[in-house]
């Protein structure tokens, strides 16, 4: 502590008031997911398989290979790009040690957890920075940390929980356009090194967060115009050395990068989510399966009867206080201007491309038909700009709830409201109007809590595949692995033991986006012939009862063994005989094979050359 006159000085009450903001944020970070249990162990959300899954074999390669931007550990021999997927190098090379030390899963919760509490800080610390007070602000950071998108999107997709720099990227922006900061090159710097690393965490922000600030601004832009205001060049030319400098911080470090992914060999052709529509308006007025309203009410979700929906709940309440607060506020806060046109540019978007009440789009064209058209942005899967939504809504929020908390300080002795000469009583005004908008905040705030319902799903025989002690030691360093199930989505826990193993050997299939195949990117094309094995796989997965011992489908794969093992180099067969299919698929192996080398967690082990039949 600094000293003033010879003594040590005391930490203040707004000191105390600020731990105690930020250990609510670690609080409520580590009871969202409290299903998953209180210290990293062998379970995941959800389940232990699809989105999930991949996202632990991403981290897993994140620490072998920071930063890579291709691998050929899946999809043997081709491999796969990364850059095309969402594998959040910056966060997989961050948490490389625990994952070293602890595993990947043990780092995807983690990761998890404190993805919430880094976006509650941020965000608090970005309405701080742009003149909220410290009510106002932890009120918006918590809006936005734990908001139904956030607490949807932890289920499946981590990296999108991980939100702290589209908070500081915005507030940077807009304190620079606002006269705060006189000159571009420090703001540029800021926002250029920002948007770098939220490439590395995920693109899809990055261009969700530029699109809807650009639009932002440009409308900014345009009324200052349209009032014909003196300083119309002058906020123009600001913003015109903004955008330049942020592109000179950040052309060096995604030259490289953005080459690879536009141009480069795995280079994505057309878009790659195809039939992902747009939310429907009545999405942000029911709520999702992450809202404790949800729990108490349920017949309200069957209006919105769609999976996207449940990122976008804001509820009527709340929608209501957030217009009263803009309405109220709107000429003389100049944030809550910046922070409406902010929300409506997000919430236009988030519709998609046509116009949508609860599930079936009608023929009401809306802006994002545009993006859609556009290279790159074509990509964009539009309920993710709820995310933006949020964001938006967090300063509204914290707005609301500092005039209430400043009414109540100056307000609690003041007079009644004069009443008008002709009788008729004066609309409510002043800080009683403010305290009762700020209770319709609270209230809507409390619809919108988040329900911590995460599932806890085990890894299961995953977990044996950690052990140098478990069978599956016995399988080559390097070798091609043939896995049933042929990893692919949904079903790709062959990903989770190659994570698990430390990435020990390498898959034919894999669940990842690839270019050239539009309608089932996902899917692995299986290789160019001879490739009828693994098809016929699949097939025993996706119709196990048309895979059946002695079968037409059973006697086609049987021929293909040999010949596929050989061409393929494959090292070692793993069968889980408890899935789909799995029995049929292990009489195939034993009878081609002969009796497996090893077995133990519902899972059997083969290696060709050692275990192969005369």
């Amino acid at each position: 502590m600094r000293r003033e006159g010879g003594r040590r000085r005391r930490p203040s009450a707004g000191h105390w008031w600020a731990l105690a903001v930020v250990a609510a944020y670690a609080f409520g970070s580590w009871a969202v997911a409290l299903p998953l249990g209180v210290l990293p162990h062998g379970h995941l959300p959800t389940c232990a398989c699809a989105d999930v899954a991949q996202e632990v074999w991403f981290l897993a390669v994140g620490a072998h290979h920071p930063f890579g931007f291709h691998t050929g550990l899946i999809d043997v021999p081709r491999g796969v790009g990364l850059l095309d997927n969402a594998s959040f190098p910056l966060l997989a090379a961050a948490a490389a040690p625990l994952t070293a030390a602890a595993g990947p899963v043990a780092s995807l919760a983690v990761l998890l957890r404190f993805g919430f509490f880094a976006s509650a800080v941020a965000a608090w610390g970005a309405l701080r920075w742009v003149g909220r007070g410290l009510p106002g602000a932890a009120v918006g950071g918590a809006f936005y940390a734990f908001s139904p998108f956030m607490t949807h999107q932890g289920a499946s997709h981590f990296f999108l929980v991980w939100g702290p720099l589209p908070p500081l990227l915005v507030a940077t922006v807009y304190r620079y356009l606002r006269g705060n900061g006189r000159r571009p090159w420090a703001a540029g710097i800021a926002v250029g090194l920002l948007g770098a690393a939220q490439f590395f965490i995920d693109s899809e922000v990055l261009i969700m967060t530029a699109v809807v600030t650009a639009v932002t601004a440009a409308s900014w832009l345009a009324c200052s115009l349209l009032r014909r205001r003196a300083d119309t060049v002058g906020r123009s030319r600001r913003a015109a050395a903004l955008a330049g400098v942020s592109v000179a911080v950040a052309a060096p470090l995604l030259a490289y990068p953005a080459w690879v992914a536009l141009t480069g060999p795995d280079r994505l052709m057309g878009p790659t989510q195809l039939n992902v529509g747009g939310i429907g308006v009545a999405a942000t007025l029911f709520p999702g399966d992450r809202a404790v309203v949800a729990g108490l009410w349920p017949a309200w979700r069957t209006a919105v009867g769609q999976y996207l929906g449940h990122n976008s709940y804001i509820g009527v309440v709340l929608l209501a206080a957030c217009v009263l607060v803009v309405s109220r506020h709107w000429r003389r806060e100049p944030l809550v201007r910046a922070s409406a046109v902010f929300t409506v540019v997000a919430w236009v978007l988030q519709l998609g491309g046509h116009l949508t009440w609860a599930v079936h789009a009608t023929a009401v064209p809306l802006p994002f038909e545009i993006l859609q058209r556009l290279p790159v942005l074509q990509d964009i899967i539009p309920d993710r700009f709820s995310d933006m939504v949020a964001l938006g809504l967090a300063a509204i929020v914290a707005v609301g709830i500092d005039k209430l908390v400043g009414g109540m300080r100056a307000g609690c002795g003041a007079p009644d409201l004069p009443t008008p000469s002709d009788g008729r009583r004066k609309p409510l005004g002043g800080w009683r109007a403010d305290a009762l908008v700020g209770v319709a905040l609270i209230a809507g705030l409390l619809l919108a809590a988040p329900d911590s319902s995460y599932g806890s799903f085990p890894i299961g025989a995953a977990s044996s595949f950690a052990s140098p002690a478990a069978p599956w030691a016995d399988v080559p360093a390097g070798s091609v692995v043939l896995a049933y199930p042929v990893p692919q989505f949904p079903e790709d826990q062959a990903m989770l033991w190659q994570a698990e193993s430390g990435l020990r050997f390498r898959l034919i299939g894999g669940y990842a986006i690839r270019p050239g195949y539009r309608r089932h990117s996902e899917r692995s094309p299986l290789l160019p012939p001879p490739a009828t094995l693994p098809r016929a796989l699949v097939g025993a997965l996706d119709d196990p009862s048309g895979f059946t011992v002695g079968g037409a489908a059973w006697r086609s794969a049987a021929g293909a063994v040999d010949g596929f093992i050989v061409a393929r180099h494959v090292g070692a067969v793993i069968v889980q005989a408890r899935s789909p299919g799995g029995a049929a698929v292990a009489a195939l192996m034993r009878d081609r094979l002969g009796p497996p080398r090893a077995r133990g967690d519902g899972l059997m082990l083969w290696l060709p050359g050692r275990t192969r039949n005369p």
